[in-house]
């Protein structure tokens, strides 16, 4: 049976710090796409699914997606994409757009770029304090917050990075997204594609069946009215098995999605489930890392 795969990229930069491996440099991405156009067959997130469909995937066909919707995603990889007559889906967090970026990347900022001795740290969650000592590892602070600040409504979260600037005295500066202008372009170029990652990447398992239903619908709803376009591609957040609610895939078809993401590692074949595609974590690998970890992936 042959097999196919979809790459999950996030930012095309060199931060000073990416504790998630989620930045991909350019010169690399570059490198990374032209051994994808020279020695795999790419395709259309699209494409890939109807052949999945179609009960058989092409030979060594791999897909591109982007999660989130970082400026970079345009200004960056899109140009390089161009370039190489690579397709490729960029899964867009609607209430992000226009907005001052993400709130993982400021904690990041925070937490892990200061020098110098960090000051105790203390937030009221739940109506219990929780604490970190000066003398805890930076990481071991920022994995703890990171996962506290995850469960939390968006309201409730970005009022605890106020608190958390406050105690240390800082600011950070958040990696700039796309706005609505932006989204509107990256749509209009040929061979890319919008699609939706929800209102607030907020964890679907923390929420009740409405509020994920709306988190679909007005993501939905958001960039469909951004780019003039249909959209039928839904990335989730969080997107590993434990993170959707089973009955996610139901609100996902009724909104009229045809297929949807996960970030469970695995190979598309003509049996895959298309509202729980598997994608691989293209990280910042050079061009032979690259090309050996696509012909693993696509052998598994």
């Amino acid at each position: 049976m042959s097999r196919g795969v979809i790459l999950m990229y996030h930012r095309i930069e060199e931060p000073s710090s990416d504790p998630w491996q989620l930045c991909v440099a350019p010169e690399r991405f570059a490198a990374q796409m032209a051994i994808l156009r020279q020695s795999f067959v790419p395709i259309s997130l699209g494409d890939l699914a109807d052949a999945v469909r179609a009960g058989s995937v092409p030979p060594k066909s791999v897909a591109v997606t982007f999660d989130d919707g970082y400026r970079d995603n345009l200004t960056v990889a899109a140009p390089i994409l161009g370039a190489t007559m690579i397709p490729a889906t960029v899964f867009v967090v609607s209430g992000a757009v226009d907005g001052p970026g993400f709130w993982w990347d400021e904690l990041e900022q925070l937490l892990l770029d200061r020098g110098g001795r960090r000051p105790p740290l203390a937030l009221r969650l739940h109506d219990s304090q929780v604490t970190w000592a000066p003398t805890l590892p930076p990481r071991k602070v920022y994995d703890e917050i990171w996962s506290l600040l995850c469960e939390l409504p968006p309201v409730t979260r970005e009022g605890c990075l106020a608190e958390l600037r406050s105690q240390l005295g800082d600011t950070a500066t958040r990696p700039p997204v796309m706005t609505a202008r932006e989204v509107a372009r990256l749509a209009a170029l040929p061979g890319m594609r919008v699609g939706a990652h929800s209102v607030t990447h907020s964890r679907f398992t923390a929420l009740d069946v409405p509020a994920i239903g709306e988190e679909i619908a007005r993501s939905r709803d958001t960039l469909v009215t951004l780019t003039g376009t249909a959209l039928d591609a839904f990335s989730y957040p969080f997107g590993d098995r434990g993170r959707f609610p089973e009955h996610t895939r139901d609100l996902l078809a009724g909104a009229g999605f045809r297929m949807a993401c996960t970030t469970q590692p695995g190979a598309v074949h003509g049996h895959s489930d298309l509202l729980a595609l598997p994608r691989h974590h293209a990280q910042d690998w050079d061009a032979d890392t690259f090309r050996d970890r696509l012909e693993t992936w696509l052998a598994a």
